[in-house]
């Protein structure tokens, strides 16, 4: 989940992996991908990112480019 500087959720996504048959689509990749598309670089800096279990190195790599 994606969450703006007062709290308010903006973005939530689900686990797509199954569904779209790519296996990199984990539900925070997935709200990465989306979120980048959406907002800009600097929006992106005040906002916070909320996962579910402890990230891997694919999670974090992402989160760090993005």
């Amino acid at each position: 989940m994606l969450v703006n500087q007062e709290g308010d959720i903006v973005m939530e996504q689900g686990n797509m992996v199954f569904e779209i048959k790519d296996r990199t689509a984990y539900d925070a990749i997935t709200l990465i991908r989306k979120a980048s598309m959406k907002y800009t670089p600097e929006e992106l800096w005040n906002y916070t990112l909320y996962a579910s279990v402890e990230p891997c190195c694919m999670f974090i790599g992402a989160v760090y480019w993005a």
